[in-house]
């Protein structure tokens, strides 16, 4: 299999949401609403069909209910993750391990002003148009809810990010 950047991204994002979607059911309350509506699945009350994109808004109660946890990456830097989307990756790291694939956080959570923050020093750097095409606006961002994780891996010693 050659391996580019696309397939390396949508293999990631395929193993990470298997390996959430089989541990975002574990430890999670109940179940008390029907089948066919999406309900919070972690202690913390998220809900994890929760769509976020540049035509859908971040919640407005998402920052203060998400749980995360912090983690220094190899390269020392800090990523915070959502809890559950962060066992969920340990998980898929552990299998891609055993396939002598090495994969690491590089960008997981960001808050919306640090997203703020990226929009403007795009803009600076590059232009309101330019910035607007590549940098997802504020409060619209996957990232917001930590669940949306920028991995690298290596692979017979080469990275890709």
């Amino acid at each position: 299999m050659i391996l580019t950047r696309n397939t390396i991204k949508i293999f990631m994002a395929a193993g990470l949401a298997a390996a959430l979607c089989a541990c975002a059911g574990t430890g999670a309350q109940p179940q008390t609403t029907p089948a066919s509506t999406p309900e919070p699945t972690a202690a913390s009350g998220i809900n994890y069909m929760v769509l976020v994109n540049k035509l859908n808004k971040l919640p407005d109660d998402w920052e203060a209910t998400v749980e995360t946890v912090h983690m220094t990456n190899s390269m020392n830097g800090d990523v915070e993750v959502e809890t559950k989307a962060y066992d969920a990756y340990l998980k898929l790291k552990a299998d891609l391990e055993t396939e002598g694939v090495f994969v690491d956080l590089d960008n997981a959570r960001r808050s919306i002003e640090v997203q703020q923050k990226i929009m403007d020093d795009f803009t600076k750097e590059y232009g309101a148009d330019y910035a607007a095409k590549i940098v997802a606006t504020p409060g619209f961002s996957e990232h917001h809810t930590g669940l949306a994780l920028d991995l690298y891996l290596i692979i017979d010693e080469k990275m890709y990010t």
